[in-house]
């Protein structure tokens, strides 16, 4: 079990562990979706299991050439993953803002590579609640149907501690083994 943690890990010419990708529906607030993808994922991932994650506006240079950034970053990326929130309205018909048009070529770009080359594979959160996959790309629907989502819930109902400890566990089935390089002791 403890295996995939220690052993090295071959070099693939990857930058980053995974690609965090956020689709909402309003890019002027921060909802418990962006929340998620900026405090919570990074915690979890990047500082008690050491994963490399890009997340776009955290990571990227202000003045660089967004497109080509998303197109170079996803391609240096293991995972593809998709935050999903509950109050997403049509993507493509939405498409009013700048950010939302980076969003759309991000979800297109990674997503034409998942399922055409399978790199990277591409793993589906739901934050909050069921998503309304009509309203979302053929191409995403398919990837739920094909392989289902994980579910984040804010505030889990019971076993906190149980249901948060089984989506971190289910997440990091997802995720490639760590480098020995990455992984912090535990004290």
């Amino acid at each position: 079990k403890l295996l995939r943690h220690f052993s090295t890990q071959v070099s693939d010419g990857k930058l980053y562990d995974a690609y965090v990708s956020v689709v909402q529906s309003d890019v002027w607030c921060l909802c418990e979706a962006e929340r998620f993808a900026l405090q919570v994922l990074p915690e979890e991932l990047e500082q008690k299991h050491g994963y490399s994650l890009f997340i776009r506006g955290r990571d990227d240079s202000p003045g660089e050439a967004v497109h080509d950034v998303i197109a170079t970053t996803l391609h240096q990326c293991r995972r593809l993953i998709i935050v999903l929130s509950p109050d997403i309205r049509k993507v493509e018909t939405e498409l009013l803002h700048e950010n939302q048009n980076q969003l759309w070529f991000e979800l297109n770009l990674g997503l034409h590579d998942a399922l055409l080359r399978n790199d990277p594979k591409v793993i589906l959160v739901e934050v909050d609640g069921p998503v309304d996959y009509c309203n979302l790309p053929e191409s995403l629907c398919y990837i739920k149907r094909k392989q289902g989502a994980l579910k984040w819930k804010n505030k889990f109902c019971g076993t906190t501690t149980y249901s948060k400890r089984v989506f971190w566990k289910n997440l990091r089935y997802c995720m490639p083994a760590v480098g020995t390089g990455n992984i912090q002791s535990v004290a």
